[in-house]
């Protein structure tokens, strides 16, 4: 009906040459936000490879970085205070001496123990007095005590969440601890 309409054929001309042109209109908000997540996501990643990792990381951040949140923290059955202080253990932004001489320097970095000892992780997790009452939940762990173990897989991180749970390690020392449970 319409074939050898002039106008017709020039619309359909145009029509044939717009299918291949790509698409002016603007993307949607959910095309924006997971292409920046992706993009994101491969610069983090290139990062990741590209770099040594701190000290404080280095048992711990042993795979490339996700956006999606680790097993044991998706079904984490403990306490916030628990879950937090588990957190910054990990990562070691925690109420440590590494923290605060870099984030907070007017804090002490002293631990409570003795005021001669710096409060490191490892001081914490294998040699500080006031929490060997609870050190035996990471020896289950890693009879030898080595960082790698407890902080670098499944069965220490769960044997550190106990050790969490039961002791007053990484809370800050000059609030009011919460009750712990000390069995």
């Amino acid at each position: 009906m319409h074939v050898s309409t002039p106008g017709n054929e020039a619309a359909d001309t145009l029509a044939k040459a717009a299918v291949t042109l790509p698409i002016a209109l603007p993307p949607t908000l959910t095309w924006l936000r997971a292409h920046a997540k992706q993009s994101a996501l491969r610069r983090w990643h290139l990062d990741w490879v590209s770099k040594n990792r701190i000290n404080s990381s280095r048992y711990t951040l042993n795979s490339l970085p996700s956006t999606t949140l680790h097993p044991i923290l998706h079904h984490f059955d403990e306490a916030r205070h628990t879950q937090s202080r588990f957190i910054q253990c990990l990562t070691g932004h925690a109420f440590l001496d590494e923290y605060y001489a870099r984030f907070v320097p007017s804090e002490s970095t002293r631990c409570q123990c003795d005021p001669r000892r710096f409060q490191t992780r490892a001081h914490v997790l294998l040699y500080c007095p006031l929490h060997e009452h609870a050190r035996h939940h990471l020896r289950r762990a890693s009879p030898s005590m080595q960082l790698c173990t407890i902080l670098g897989t499944h069965t220490g991180w769960k044997a550190l969440v106990t050790f969490l749970r039961r002791s007053t390690a990484f809370l800050k020392p000059d609030v009011t601890p919460i009750v712990f449970d000390p069995g």
